[in-house]
């Protein structure tokens, strides 16, 4: 709540607030009904005309409806909401890095031209926790559906009992490529990533190349709109605790 009081209260600006389901919605607005902050909640039973009035109070009003209360399962994807507003809150973890993204394009569009600031909230041991944790666990069935003799050159060490992939480097794309093994001296050793790193550097490099996609990908909820309806402003994501 401090970064959204600071933000309404010093700073005058509007946030975006994405949950999952309608009892955090609710639980949400009313946290922030309680502290006299004017918010409004974009759910699933409002009729269409209702919604685009909500909407259109939002992106034009400055001094009305200060936070808007969004489902990451509704809202989030089809609505230009960047004209007023560059903060985002994740209240919840997204079950995808799809909709992850596409709730952040709601702000981070052509037109938008100040940093887009999105605050990722965790709790330690929380079922927050552990649907991040279920996440990363779907990604690892995909991961090792690609593992081959031909990317990977996978080796037994005899003496300690382990399996050994090489050595890989990061690319400067965020990209990874194996080194041989009587190449590993041209590279700098800070970005040569070895066997025990590698799973985690894998995950990391999906993650990132999912997040490229979907930006590269975003337009395509507005035919209509300019070819490139990402904006070019700078992201900034922090993670609350």
């Amino acid at each position: 709540m401090p970064n959204i009081r600071d933000e309404i209260l010093l700073y005058g600006e509007k946030s975006i607030i994405w949950t999952l389901n309608p009892g955090e919605q609710l639980f949400v607005a009313a946290a922030l009904a309680l502290c006299n902050i004017d918010v409004r909640v974009l759910h699933a039973e409002l009729k269409s005309n209702e919604r685009q009035e909500m909407i259109h109070e939002f992106v034009t009003k400055p001094k009305n409806a200060m936070v808007l209360v969004c489902s990451f399962y509704i809202n989030s994807s089809g609505s230009n909401l960047q004209a007023l507003c560059r903060n985002v809150h994740l209240w919840d973890i997204p079950m995808s890095e799809a909709l992850l993204m596409q709730a952040i394009g709601r702000v981070r569009r052509l037109g938008q031209k100040r940093i887009v600031k999105v605050y990722d909230y965790t709790v330690l041991n929380s079922f927050n926790i552990k649907q991040l944790e279920n996440n990363l666990a779907k990604m690892i069935p995909g991961l090792v559906a690609e593992l081959s003799d031909e990317l990977f050159n996978i080796t037994f060490n005899q003496d300690t009992k382990e399996i050994d992939l090489g050595y890989w480097v990061r690319n400067s794309d965020g990209t990874l490529s194996p080194v041989p093994h009587n190449s590993i001296d041209r590279f700098d050793s800070e970005k040569l990533v070895q066997s025990d790193e590698l799973m985690y550097a894998l995950l990391e490099a999906m993650k990132e190349g999912s997040q490229l996609r979907m930006r590269s990908l975003c337009d395509d909820d507005y035919p209509s709109e300019s070819s490139s309806s990402v904006s070019d402003a700078p992201l900034d994501v922090s993670d609350v605790e």
